[in-house]
């Protein structure tokens, strides 16, 4: 009854009414404070998360970053150190090549040299033989006109001998005829 007797007594008196419904407005604008200042700081609060979450997202990002700077750093100098172990094996290499280049073709000249004086020995010496033939030739030639000459000389030798014996034996045959053709 005494809310009835409020609620007259709050139609009857307006200004009642008014404090009424400023009363209840400031408790309206205190709950709503409340939720707002709930809400603020229930925002500041997501902000603050969000703001460690996104600092904890670049820390991990930068730390990410940073690591693979690094990787790609260490990769730069193994790949830098691999092409300059790879130029310096090359070059050990082509230097080696070289070397035995040159030994092939020193040892290829001396071959050629050591072949041309084999050569010419030979040359000489076949050289020298053929002379030392020809001079034999010569000789043996010499010595077969003078055996033949010899010959001949002691052929017709033989011949005046025999001519002259065959000349005595016929005149002593006929020396003999005639003395027995005497007797």
């Amino acid at each position: 009854m005494i809310q009835k007797s409020e609620s007259a007594s709050l139609a009857d008196n307006p200004i009642l009414e008014l404090e009424t419904e400023i009363r209840s407005l400031k408790d309206t604008v205190g709950v709503m404070r409340d939720e707002m200042e709930k809400m603020g700081f229930a925002k500041n609060q997501a902000i603050q998360e969000t703001k460690l979450e996104n600092a904890n997202e670049v820390k991990v990002l930068k730390s990410t970053a940073t690591a693979l700077r690094d990787q790609l750093e260490k990769s730069k100098f193994d790949m830098a150190e691999a092409v300059q172990a790879a130029k310096l094996a090359s070059n050990n290499e082509v230097k080696a090549l070289k070397g035995t280049a040159a030994s092939l073709r020193d040892e290829l000249e001396k071959s050629k040299f050591d072949m041309a004086e084999g050569i010419q020995k030979e040359k000489l010496a076949s050289k020298n033989e053929v002379k030392a033939l020809k001079g034999t030739a010569a000789s043996l030639r010499d010595e077969l006109e003078k055996s033949k000459f010899d010959m001949a000389e002691a052929v017709q030798t033989e011949k005046l001998a025999s001519t002259v014996e065959i000349k005595a034996l016929k005149g002593a045959i006929a020396s003999l005829r005639e003395k027995l053709e005497k007797e």
